[in-house]
C-alpha cells in the first residue's frame, strides 16, 4: 500500500544533513499538501506550523491561527506543513565561509519577523563547528556563496527550518550587522570593481 503521506521537501537541507552525520543538525518534517486539510490534520501526530506557499513573503501561522480559517477556501490550494519545534529561533547568514549568526531571545509572535519591534530581541551567537560545517555542504549542494539558514535550537540538538537563497539580513536590528555589512559589501565590491571600501 502507497503511504498517505506527501512527499517532504526541502531536499538540499536533508542532503547537507545526511553529508555532515551528526545527531547535532536535523531537519523539520515538512509536508506540502493539498486536498482535504481536514484528513491531513488529523494523521499529523504533532503540533505543526503552517507556511505560505506563494511568491510572497511568507508568514508561520501557529495552529491555532490556523484552525481558525475557512477550510473550504483551502481544499484547492497547495499548503505547507511543518512540525512545531520547542526551543529558540537562530537566524545563519553565511557568505564564502563567513557566518553572522543571531538567536531570537526575545519576541511576542510564532513567527518573529512578524514581532512587534519592541517585543524583539537578538543575542550573537557562536556556533559549533557541525553547524558550521552543515553551512558549508548546504551552501555547496544548493550551488549558493550566500544563504540565510533558519532553524530551532532544542537542548543541544539545531533543527533546520529551511535555507533562503536570497536572504533578507537588513531587518535584523544588532550592532554586530555593521560587521556583516562590511564584509558582504567589501567582498562584493572587491570582485567587481577591484577596488577595497
Amino acid at each position: 500500500m502507497k503511504s498517505p503521506w506527501p512527499y517532504q521537501i526541502i531536499h538540499s537541507v536533508l542532503q547537507a544533513v545526511k553529508k555532515i552525520n551528526t545527531d547535532k543538525v536535523g531537519i523539520a518534517k515538512t509536508y506540502l499538501v493539498k486536498g482535504n486539510i481536514r484528513e491531513i490534520k488529523s494523521r499529523l501526530d504533532k503540533q505543526y506550523i503552517v507556511k505560505s506557499c506563494s511568491s510572497m513573503r511568507s508568514i508561520a501561522a501557529t495552529e491555532q491561527d490556523y484552525n481558525s480559517w475557512e477550510m473550504q477556501d483551502l481544499k484547492n490550494v497547495p499548503v505547507m506543513f511543518q512540525e512545531y519545534i520547542d526551543g529558540t529561533d537562530y537566524r545563519i547568514h553565511f557568505m564564502d565561509d563567513y557566518t553572522w549568526t543571531l538567536s531570537v531571545i526575545s519576541k511576542d509572535r510564532a513567527d518573529y519577523r512578524y514581532s512587534s519591534k519592541h517585543s524583539l530581541e537578538y543575542r550573537l551567537e557562536t556556533i559549533p563547528s557541525e553547524l558550521d560545517d552543515f553551512c558549508k555542504d548546504l551552501s555547496k549542494i544548493e550551488d549558493n556563496r550566500f544563504i540565510g539558514v533558519d532553524l530551532i535550537k532544542t537542548g543541544d540538538r539545531y533543527v533546520c527550518l529551511e535555507s533562503n537563497p536570497g536572504p533578507d539580513w537588513s531587518t535584523f536590528y544588532h550592532p554586530s550587522r555593521d560587521q556583516f555589512n562590511h564584509f558582504f559589501i567589501q567582498t562584493l565590491a572587491q570582485e567587481e570593481k577591484g577596488y577595497h571600501v
